[in-house]
């Protein structure tokens, strides 16, 4: 029998700031801190970051109520 898995695409620093309802510096400053599960692609001024969809969706549920509550538990509001 053959197993199927599904991947979610990863998504950008953008993406996820567009969930989260912040800037995607703060998306970068998160994973950066550790905050955030992301991966930086690259070094420099030129780097990409990803972050899975679970990992934004752990992180949600980290902090009290929704993207609101997530920004406030970080402090960046």
């Amino acid at each position: 029998m053959q197993t199927i898995t599904t991947i979610s695409p990863l998504l950008t620093a953008d993406q996820a700031a567009r969930r989260l309802g912040v800037s995607a510096e703060t998306v970068r400053r998160w994973i950066a801190d550790g905050r955030l599960d992301g991966v930086r692609l690259g070094d420099g001024p030129l780097a990409r970051y990803r972050i899975d969809p679970d990992a934004l969706e752990r992180f949600l549920r980290s902090a009290p109520g929704d993207a609101e509550g997530a920004r406030n538990a970080m402090g960046t509001i």
